[in-house]
């Protein structure tokens, strides 16, 4: 029963996660599909880098190292804050240059965070 268990959980984490990432370009296409769980999947990814950047930056803070961005204590940020700095960060590039629509959105919303958040 637990080995069931486990196939289970690693068949809907493998399902739910992109295996190399996610360029601009990428990004446009999914945001632009019909496709409703490809949408869900996206939100979920990009939740999940703006999680990942939380907890690295908890850890750079506690190390006493610089932080990649700094978010007020008392704001916490959801999906829907991730997916509006990524937007809006993603508005500046410069898109008729190919090699910005093949930027990784996880790199377009670290720089995000850090104008959003920037450190003083």
């Amino acid at each position: 029963m637990r080995s069931i268990k486990i196939i289970l959980v690693l068949v809907l984490m493998v399902s739910f996660v992109p295996v190399f990432g996610i360029n601009f370009d990428e990004y446009k296409a999914i945001k632009a599909s019909e496709n409703s769980s490809d949408k869900l999947a996206l939100e979920y990814y990009i939740s999940g880098l703006g999680s990942g950047y939380f907890a690295a930056n908890i850890v750079l803070k506690h190390e006493g190292n610089a932080r990649f961005y700094c978010q007020p204590e008392k704001l916490l940020l959801k999906s829907a804050n991730y997916m509006d700095i990524l937007e809006k960060k993603a508005e500046k590039l410069d898109t008729t240059k190919p090699y910005n629509t093949k930027v990784p959105i996880d790199m377009i919303l670290l720089e995000g965070l850090r104008d959003t958040f920037p450190c003083k």
